[in-house]
């Protein structure tokens, strides 16, 4: 069933939370082992021993989400000072980035229907723009609780379109997520929004996200919107085809 039948029914369910100024989410990620489909059997292997090495290195690794619910903007990022602190594998932080798009950082303005992906490739700065309803999700009836909060499942595939490199095609993803609604606002990591609630889950093939900890902030949190100017997903990647001579 289309999500905008569930909004007024998930409107009544709203908690405190939604009376609160400031919200942090931690997450964490897990990859999911994949059985390598290479024809060539030393890449095939290469590829399962660096999976391994970063199946076991990115359960350190912490990430988060700050909201500031009464701008209603969010911001999404790694934090640094951990992922230092218990070691760093730029092949494992490639398979991540790659898995579940925590490249950069992300600035949700809900007021702008954007969410804003700071990214720096070979060396320069890029500011992509995304719609927040972007992709088109299917709700479900289906609950489950995650710290303490009633979920709904949501599913959604996308296609996108794969040029690098002299090569043509799509790419097929399916993701499943998990949000609450007892948040007021359609928040979740990296660009995994545009539903009515909070997303504490994302399930893919490869991997999965997943939220450790809910707590409101102790100090408000204040996110302002750079005044710089940002790029579709296509205007982006022309600019990094031109910067690796692809063109």
């Amino acid at each position: 069933m289309h999500k905008s039948l569930y909004i007024l029914f998930f409107t009544l369910l709203t908690n405190y939370i939604s009376a609160q100024n400031s919200l942090t989410v931690e997450y964490k990620i897990k990859l999911n082992e994949i059985v390598s489909t290479s024809s060539n059997s030393k890449q095939g292997n290469l590829m399962a021993s660096s999976r391994k090495e970063a199946m076991k290195i990115i359960p350190n690794y912490l990430y988060r989400l700050k909201i500031d619910l009464i701008n209603k903007v969010a911001l999404f990022e790694r934090d640094d000072n951990f992922l230092l602190a218990d070691g760093y594998s730029k092949r494992a932080m490639s398979m991540v980035n790659n898995a579940m798009s925590t490249r950069g950082t992300w600035l949700t303005v809900i007021d702008k229907d954007s969410v804003f992906n700071d990214v720096t490739i070979a060396g320069k700065s890029f500011y992509t723009r995304k719609s927040i309803n972007e992709i088109e999700w299917k709700i479900y009836n289906e609950q489950k609780h995650i710290l303490g909060f009633t979920c709904y499942k949501a599913t959604a595939v996308t296609y996108k379109e794969d040029s690098f490199f002299g090569e043509t095609g799509k790419t097929k993803t399916e993701y499943e997520i998990w949000f609450t609604p007892q948040v007021n606002g359609a928040f979740g990591p990296s660009f995994y929004q545009g539903v009515p609630g909070l997303v504490l889950e994302v399930n893919t093939k490869e991997a999965s996200m997943y939220a450790v900890n809910i707590k409101e902030s102790e100090e408000e949190i204040s996110l302002k919107i750079p005044n710089k100017k940002s790029y579709t997903e296509k205007e982006t990647e022309n600019q990094v085809k031109q910067i690796m001579g692809l063109y």
